[in-house]
């Protein structure tokens, strides 16, 4: 298959959720009258010179692969439809794994990991932080109560991007961040200013969002899990706080929802600038969208 001459970006199916909507808006009807099917959307990124990259891989078909504690949330909270994965989704495309140099993760949650494994050829580029949820003592199975495992990656298959504290000097000998219209940190992953990955703390340690060109005269922003629902980046909802199961207080979707919302803000301003913001489980831009990006 020849490669475009700008950036192709196509979305690929990996699996949908039952989001219960209570956990996540807090304008929610009770439990068990707010169910949506969200997807869990990965994307196909077709660089002219670089070749193929995925932001994101969805969910995994083999549940039973998942660390326990994630097994058990998906049959207690969170019910999952793979009819298709990313795999199925790119053979359809003309597609194998072994094609793809360059996987993108927004964050470590096991709806956005999916297989990185058969990804035998690939570079997996992950957040600051990111990697510490995968060593030490808590993670999966170390900790079994753990929803981060250990073995997600191959040996020496990730590379954790530098913290923005720290802002070394890229290849080219500029700093590795840069500000991007309302993002202070954000860096161009090839020389054309083609795809940046942009810092978005807040959801999880490493969380980053994708600023990538669609075309000649068009740019998206894949915002990963900014928020929830596309009525929290509308700012008609609030996103929901509710007791953690633990007795430790209450908790939102959110690692640090401050942080997130600082993140959220400059989300909105681009999308203000006119910028089509993407949220991974949004149904309903999927419901009004599903033919385009193929």
């Amino acid at each position: 298959m020849s490669l475009p001459k700008v950036t192709q970006v196509r979305r690929l199916d990996a699996g949908s959720m039952h989001l219960p909507s209570h956990l996540f808006i807090s304008e929610a009807p009770p439990s068990g009258e707010n169910e949506r099917l969200s997807p869990s959307m990965a994307w196909l990124i077709t660089h002219p010179s670089q070749g193929h990259i995925l932001f994101d891989l969805g969910l995994n078909k083999d549940t039973s692969t998942y660390p326990p504690a994630v097994q058990h949330r998906l049959k207690t909270v969170i019910s999952t439809d793979v009819s298709l994965d990313v795999f199925d989704s790119l053979k359809a495309k003309g597609v194998e794994p072994e094609d793809i140099k360059w996987i993108i993760l927004s964050h470590l949650h096991y709806d956005h990991t999916g297989v990185p494994k058969r990804f035998k050829n690939a570079k997996v580029l992950v957040g600051p932080g990111a990697l510490s949820l995968l060593t030490g003592d808590t993670a999966y199975p170390k900790d079994p109560e753990s929803i981060y495992d250990s073995d997600l990656f191959l040996p020496g298959q990730a590379t954790e991007l530098p913290a923005p504290e720290s802002n070394p000097l890229d290849e080219s000998g500029q700093p590795f961040w840069e500000r991007v219209g309302p993002f202070p940190e954000a860096h161009k992953l090839f020389a054309e200013n083609w795809i940046y990955i942009v810092n978005s703390p807040g959801h999880l340690a490493g969380h980053i969002n994708l600023f990538v060109r669609a075309s000649s005269n068009k740019w998206v922003f894949l915002a990963g899990d900014t928020c929830h629902d596309v009525t929290i980046l509308d700012g008609t909802s609030d996103v929901a706080f509710y007791p953690d199961p633990s007795g430790k207080g209450m908790k939102c979707a959110h690692q640090d929802n401050e942080e997130a919302e600082v993140h959220l803000k400059r989300v909105r301003k681009f999308r203000d600038m006119g910028v089509e913001v993407i949220l991974s489980h949004d149904w309903r831009w999927m419901d009004q969208n599903a033919d385009r990006f193929q």
